[in-house]
Order: structure tokens, then C-alpha cells, then sequence
């Protein structure tokens, strides 16, 4: 018989030791039994492509980490910088994470995206 941990779904089998640290209740299982379902596909986490102005993420933060002199237009987009991460958040954490690929974008961050 199998077992598998209501909390952090791991699973073990009768004759061996339970290493999770949860001590959450655990169900017996049987590994003939459905499916798992499928994870969520990138598609589904990739939002829509963006089209309008960005911001160089590494060029404001650079001149930040090089003490170069930061000018109003500077200290306007690191406030917009800390607007939109709390916004990421609040977002992510919701359950939309299409959040993070439009973060992304926006900063110039998406060099890897598909």
C-alpha cells in the first residue's frame, strides 16, 4: 500500500519511513488509480505580448548600483519600479500569473522568453 501527505503530497510506501516534516494526515492511495492532472502549460502562464513603451530594468538599476547621479526622471521610474512590484504581488499571489511574464516584459527582462 501507498500513502501520500494531505498537505505536501508526498508519498511513501507502507514499509518505509514518512519524511516529511508536516504531520498533516496522510491517505492511502493506489498507484493504479487516475491520472495525476497535467500542471499548467507555459501558454497558460505567458500573458499577451507587449507592444507599448518599456523600461530597461538593468539601465535604472545599473546607474542606481554605479552611483551615477539619478535624475527626477530617475526617481519617477523607481517609484513606477515599486508600484508595479507590489502590483506583481498582489497579482501573482491571487492566482494570475501571467503577472510575472508582463513584469517581465516591461522591464526588458524577457531576453529567454518564447
Amino acid at each position: 500500500m501507498k500513502y501520500r501527505c494531505l498537505k505536501c503530497a508526498e508519498t511513501w510506501d507502507s514499509d518505509c519511513i514518512r519524511s516529511c516534516d508536516c504531520n498533516a494526515p496522510a491517505e492511502e492511495f493506489d498507484n493504479a488509480g487516475p491520472p495525476a492532472s497535467p500542471g499548467p502549460v507555459l501558454s497558460d502562464l505567458l500573458g499577451t505580448k507587449h507592444q507599448s513603451m518599456r523600461v530597461s530594468a538593468s539601465g535604472l538599476l545599473g546607474r542606481l548600483r554605479d552611483g551615477k547621479k539619478i535624475d527626477r526622471m530617475d526617481r519617477w521610474m523607481l517609484g513606477e519600479l515599486l508600484k508595479h512590484m507590489e502590483e506583481l504581488g498582489q497579482r501573482f499571489y491571487s492566482g494570475d500569473f501571467k503577472a510575472v511574464d508582463e513584469f517581465l516584459q516591461l522591464y526588458c527582462c524577457d531576453d529567454s522568453r518564447p
